[in-house]
This record gives C-alpha cells, sequence and structure tokens, in this order.
C-alpha cells in the first residue's frame, strides 16, 4: 500500500511539476500506466542489482544501495522523459 501511495504522489508530482504534461483523457491514463511499468521495471533492476553486488560480489550493502538509488533516479527520469511525458 505504501508502494502504491508513493509511486501515485510521483506520478502527480512529476505530471505536473517536472515534466508540465498537459495529457487529458486517456492520454492521462496512458502516462500512468506507463509510469507505474516503469517504476516496477525499475524496481526490480534495483533488486537484481542488490542481489548481484551484496550477495555474490560481496559488496557492503550500504554502498550498494547508494549506487542501486542513484542507477534507479537516473533511469526512472530518463524513462519518464523518453517514454512517458514525452511530447505527441
Amino acid at each position: 500500500m505504501a508502494w502504491l501511495l508513493a509511486v501515485s504522489f510521483a506520478f502527480l508530482t512529476n505530471r505536473s511539476f517536472v515534466f508540465h504534461s498537459g495529457a487529458r483523457g486517456r492520454e492521462v491514463i496512458r502516462e500512468s500506466g506507463g509510469f507505474f511499468a516503469c517504476r516496477i521495471f525499475t524496481g526490480a533492476i534495483d533488486l537484481v542489482f542488490m542481489h548481484i553486488t551484496v550477495s555474490v560480489l560481496l559488496w557492503d550493502g550500504t554502498v550498494s544501495k547508494l549506487l542501486s538509488t542513484a542507477i534507479s533516479t537516473v533511469l526512472n527520469y530518463i524513462l519518464s522523459k523518453v517514454i512517458i511525458f514525452k511530447e505527441r
């Protein structure tokens, strides 16, 4: 439930304040679906990255999480800009 609320809030703020989307109707549904799908995708990348770096490579968990968060943040921005909120 917390993840759902966090991603919903992120969608609304990114849509309005970061990417200034003027989409209406079905286009908003397309944007929100893409936004949630990309967040699931980057969440999976985070899990795989953490598993590989901590369990396989035996890196420090804090360092791995910092790197993973940075990668996810940049990837989320790029996916949002290029795929989700691109101008039509």
